[in-house]
């Protein structure tokens, strides 16, 4: 069924002229009541009614009506009027009726959902509620105690429900906006009131209709309970004793070790501090025992998310630096001493630049421009958005930054065009690199400043190769900014089983979902929130097979949906047939102008899995109104879907426009303002006259006279010479000279030498010190205001998600742009690849407005991937009382024995369709017991040109040694099996048959991937992925000229994937050849051992599995020794079978 939003929202209709003019119109008429507003004396409250009935229908129009309304509203006459509504005295019998037309009009206007997730408006709301609060929030409490006397009557009226949602949504924000009404005991007061007001209607009109009530009156109670909970004395521990364990904390805690570590989450610096490169002392890091916390409950849970996330990466940096200057290290690393900071400019768009200038690599100097160019360019180093760190050990100071990008167009002595990073290779001696400030905070602008000025030229300035800022910043800030999370009562471990609660949008009365587009014959099919399903009726006559339909019903029912999916069961099909079913219930929501779900957010961990994703929705003709965010999409067809794409096609509002216009001329202007500043050490005679003339005009008299234009037409002596003579004049004292203060009234020219040079080089640090002043402050400006300029942006953004159906990104796009998606009004999130998401990842995809959450994974294939080995539960010296690969998906579903499992229902997918029952049964045994074979796989045809479908080479060659490689490298290679699999390569090939990617390679180690690509690219065409790429730069590994890594035009039978385990994940092939690698008598299997690898490694063919490999370095693990004993074991057919060790091999 093709589901397609054709609800226009409001915010975003095209504007018709005539429309648009008569709104205007009625805008500019209500504007003109507000200034009315304080004159009202006859019919005082039929001219509230008026003024407040039409803001609430203007509000409703579009989004430029809505943003005038507010700006008016938070303006002095809009406060003005808001204030004569809520003062008026309700102690009369008109106060029902007072409420009904004049508070809930406004109430609606100040809790309306598209005022309250506005960017643009969110000075101008924060303006109002501060507003009202009032001192230590008496106002509020006044208001709300005059909302809670009309709610405390008994009232039959079918819209008490509504006052209630809507009172408790504005005390809600009241709370949220003002940072001390969480300890005001007459916000607790009223709250209290509040409660027993819910339980009243409860009891009058039972709970269908109470649940977004119920849930304001949550959220509201939970927020008041932490400052409740908040300590008189520290401010360090945040209401934690109630949750902590009894058991007292074995560990030392957090805080004292250097300048950067503290015990609250949010004091700690993303980028690491010298200190914390000096010390010596290991970092508090949380391991997987809730009682071991320091903190407690969710603060706990995010505590530990964010130290081990930080360890993981941050402390990768850390670590390098560290080892950069420790002599005894011989650590591969990328450092260019005797750097300099040889300019510092400010770009309006970008802010403050940093070219930063070191020599050329030894290897590099005295060679041709045209080697220089090509050395930079093969090695991928310092390309724009890498990370690095110019570090002083001297002056202990350290900047991380970003490589910029060079901006315009660069010319050579030719005027030729240059290629983009020229200031590398252009000139022979050295190389440049434009920088941008990680951080630009104070401390490190004056850094730079100070390294400009030459104060120490003698930097180093250290690369980290494969490390990108945004794969890890992002979510660290995103997890110190949380403050609360949906669900989280279900996250944190929990000794005893949690029990699940349908969706809160589906518990209105009279909810059902709609599964009629997944029938086979089209028939009515509901599936109601509270309700039993027939499983075997539904799976019989749709298009979902018994476990499909079961895990389905489990996600609808349910507002943490888990579904675990072996391989090859339908993990994308059973979530595309979820998304058809939300989108078909929204679609009958807004028909029946109910509110409704908003867009459908899909979330994966790679953007190949996100464009799989997206484009089966596509091809399965379940919507196209779809959005992606980022711009690492390789689908051509979701190129006119991306974010920015479908911006450009939406006009911005007046006042947006106005805003921008406003906040770029004020960058603008900052550019040309520091573009001016003196910065350097040496101070221009210009510029120490004019700063003589506006601090010290008696002193400028005295050297240049009344009239700098008189000066210079009275004497040929220039500046220059009148300062540089008077410093160098002036007689030798033998007592001590004066002080900066005793010379200030004194005459110039009688000052002695010393005193002269004392007073010049004060001159000189006050201009400097005002140059920094102003630098900083000008950066500071700059911040603020871009910050402003993006939300604009963000606006109209946001206009754009709320009228798509789906909205697809990563969870590290997610990440980057968390304040933006925390004002989308989105009530379900699916996450596929679960399972190899980090914990810490998917909390920040938990949007605020989120009631829904389905994960779509398998914790038995490959967990989610860490930097820090020891951090991994595969690391047997200590990682698992981290495991910081443990997911999410697999906490909820682990057992509550586990200290940090939940213990969440969840539901198994069944049928396989990928794998020859054969080759399935190698993975059915050991991981998945009830793993059954669809129909469809028994008939697959043999693989032309072998006898058996599934093979293993029993070899005893040994693997290389490390010290023969060329590269500097950790991995490992078997020259034996790179030998037989290109010959096996070569002989499929040759049969015929095959298309693009039917036939791929797979080995565990980068080291074997390189060496098979070189044997390779002579007789086909390879097909690499860019992770494997990545991966190999970073590892390393170069390619050799003329060495093809990516697919070309070419015959489809000699194209071919070649991939690491880990890369493969998720991906499937005809005929899959296994190069385990690993040949050793200390029958050491290296990555091999992990039961999850083996199982995503054996479940990728569907066809046909041949598997190179000595079986005597991996017998001694256990589902290897079951995939030999099964290999063993000939089949009747001969499909399989196990080849002895060869004593000699023909290749």
């Amino acid at each position: 069924m093709h589901v397609q939003n054709n609800n226009v929202r409001r915010q975003n209709q095209p504007r018709q002229t005539n429309r648009f003019s008569q709104a205007e119109r009625e805008l500019q008429e209500w504007q003109r009541d507000s200034v009315l507003s304080n004159k009202f004396t006859q019919d005082f409250d039929g001219k509230l009614e008026q003024f407040f009935v039409k803001a609430r229908r203007l509000i409703e129009t579009n989004a430029e009506s809505m943003q005038n309304v507010i700006q008016t509203l938070a303006g002095e006459q809009g406060l003005r009027s808001i204030f004569i509504l809520l003062q008026q005295n309700f102690e009369n019998k008109n106060k029902e009726n007072i409420f009904s037309s004049q508070v809930m009009p406004f109430l609606e206007i100040i809790t309306d959902v598209n005022v309250l997730s506005s960017l643009i408006l969110s000075r101008h709301v924060g303006t109002i509620y501060s507003s009202l609060f009032g001192f230590n929030g008496s106002f509020a409490a006044g208001v709300l105690g005059k909302i809670c006397d009309i709610l405390e009557r008994p009232a039959a009226d079918e819209t008490i429900i509504r006052r209630l949602e809507v009172s408790l949504m504005f005390f809600s924000r009241i709370v949220d906006l003002n940072s001390t009404a969480m300890i005001q005991q007459s916000l607790h007061s009223v709250a209290k009131r509040f409660e027993g007001i819910f339980r009243d209607m409860v009891i009058a009109h039972g709970e269908g209709e109470l649940h977004q009530a119920r849930a304001y009156l949550d959220r509201l109670q939970r927020r008041l309970e932490v400052g409740n909970s908040i300590p008189k004395g520290s401010s360090v521990q945040r209401a934690t004793e109630a949750l902590r364990h009894p058991q007292i904390l074995q560990r030392e805690g957090p805080g004292g070790r250097h300048s950067n570590d503290h015990a609250n989450i949010c004091d700690i610096k993303i980028m690491p501090s010298w200190e914390e490169i000096s010390s010596t002392r290991s970092e508090y890091l949380p391991v997987n025992d809730p009682t071991q916390w320091h903190l407690g409950g969710l603060d706990g849970l995010l505590d530990r998310n964010f130290r081990l996330l930080r360890e993981d990466t941050v402390g990768q940096l850390r670590d390098t630096v560290h080892k950069t200057f420790d002599s005894r290290s011989d650590v591969q690393k990328r450092v260019y001493h005797g750097a300099s900071v040889a300019d510092c400019r400010f770009d309006w768009f970008i802010g403050l630049e940093i070219e930063v200038r070191f020599p050329q690599p030894t290897n590099l100097q005295g060679k041709p421009t045209a080697e220089r160019e090509a050395w930079w360019e093969t090695s991928k180093r310092l390309q724009p958005g890498a990370l690095v760190c110019l570090v002083n050990q001297r002056t202990t100071k350290l900047l991380f930054c970003t490589v910029a990008e060079e901006k315009g167009p660069k010319y050579d002595v030719n005027g030729d065009r240059e290629k983009p990073g020229g200031a590398l290779w252009r000139r022979p001696q050295t190389a440049s690199v434009l920088l941008t400030l990680v951080d630009p905070q104070e401390m490190n602008v004056k850094s730079v400043l100070d390294l400009y000025n030459g104060t120490s030229i003698h930097s180093s300035l250290v690369e980290f190769p494969g490390v990108l800022l945004p794969g890890f910043e992002p979510t660290l800030k995103a997890l110190q900014l949380i403050k609360d999370i949906p669900f989280s009562e279900l996250l944190m471990p929990s000794p005893e089983l949690s029990r699940l609660t349908p969706p809160l949008y589906s518990l209105r009365p009279g909810f059902a979902f709609t599964l009629q587009s997944l029938m086979k014959n089209r028939d009515h099919f509901l599936v109601h929130p509270n309700q039993p399903v027939d499983i075997e009726r539904l799976s019989e006559h749709s298009i979902l097979d018994e476990a499909q339909a079961a895990a389905l019903v489990h996600c609808l029912q349910n507002k943490v949906g888990l579904i675990q999916g072996p391989p090859g069961t339908g993990k994308s099909y059973t979530g595309a047939a979820l998304i058809k079913v939300l989108l078909d219930s929204k679609e009958q929501d807004q028909q029946r102008a109910r509110p409704c779900l908003g867009p459908i957010v899909c979330v994966t961990f790679t953007n190949h899995a996100l464009d799989q994703l997206l484009e089966a929705l596509l091809d399965k003709d379940i919507t196209s109104n779809i959005i992606r965010i980022g711009g690492q999409s390789k689908s051509e067809r979701l190129a006119s879907l991306n974010l920015c794409a479908v911006a450009k096609g939406v006009e911005k509002t007046k006042m947006e426009k106005g805003f921008a216009s406003q906040e770029r001329r004020g960058m603008q202007q900052i550019e040309v303002d520091f573009n001016k500043l003196y910065l350097q050490k040496e101070v221009s005679p210009t510029e120490l006259i004019n700063f003589l003339r506006m601090y010290y005009p008696h002193h400028a008299q005295e050297l240049f006279g009344q009239d700098q234009d008189e000066f210079q037409s009275a004497t040929t002596e220039t500046p220059s010479f009148i300062i540089g003579n008077w410093v160098k004049s002036g007689i030798t004292l033998k007592c001590e000279p004066r002080s900066v203060d005793e010379l200030q009234p004194a005459k110039l020219y009688d000052m002695s030498h010393e005193e002269r040079q004392i007073v010049h080089n004060h001159w000189t640090e006050e201009i400097r010190a005002t140059a920094y002043k102003s630098a900083i402050e000008m950066v500071n400006s700059h911040t603020l205001a871009k910050s402003r300029y993006n939300h604009i942006q963000d606006e109209l953004y946001l206009r754009c998600l709320h009228d798509a159906d789906v909205v697809g990104m990563t969870t590290s796009g997610l990440a980057k742009r968390l304040k933006m998606l925390q004002n989308l009004q989105c009530k379900v999130v699916l996450c596929e690849e679960a399972g190899e998401v980090l914990e810490s990842h998917l909390l920040t995809a938990l949007l605020p407005k989120l009631e829904h959450l389905i994960l779509i994974g398998d914790h038995q294939q490959l967990p989610p991937h860490v930097q820090n080995y020891d951090l991994s539960r595969e690391n047997r010296n200590g990682g698992s009382q981290y495991s910081l690969d443990v997911s999410l998906f697999e906490r909820l579903v682990n057992s509550s024995d586990n200290p940090m499992g939940c213990g969440l229902p969840f539901k198994v997918l069944k049928t396989q369709r990928r794998m020859h029952s054969s080759i399935a049964q190698l993975i059915r045994d050991p991981s998945y017991p009830h793993l059954k074979d669809h129909q469809i796989v028994s008939s697959y045809p043999e693989v032309p040109g072998m006898k058996r479908r599934l093979f293993w080479l029993d070899h005893r060659v040994p693997e290389g040694q490390l010290s023969d490689v060329e590269e500097a490298s950790t991995s490992h290679w078997n020259e034996f099996e790179i030998d037989m699999t290109v010959a096996l390569v070569n002989h499929l090939t040759r049969q015929g048959g095959f298309n693009e990617g039917d036939i791929a390679v797979l080995t565990p180690y980068l080291g074997q991937l390189h060496q098979l690509r070189r044997k390779m690219s002579d007789s086909v065409v390879l097909a690499l992925s860019e992770k494997d790429q990545d991966e190999l730069n970073k590892a390393g590994f170069k390619n050799t000229p003329g060495e093809d890594t990516t697919v070309v035009q070419t015959p489809l039978p000699h194209v071919l994937r070649v991939s690491t385990v880990d890369n493969f994940q998720g991906e499937e092939a005809k005929v899959v050849i296994v190069s385990l690698v690993r040949s050793n008598k200390a029958h050491n299997c290296g990555f091999l051992r992990v039961p999850q690898r083996i199982n995503v490694l054996l479940s990728r063919a569907k066809h046909g599995m041949y598997l190179i490999a000595n079986s005597e370095t991996s017998k001694h693990i256990n589902m290897w020794a079951h995939v030999i004993e099964c290999l063993r074991r000939v089949s009747p057919s001969r499909e399989t079978s196990f080849g002895s060790p060869p004593k000699e091999v023909v290749i």
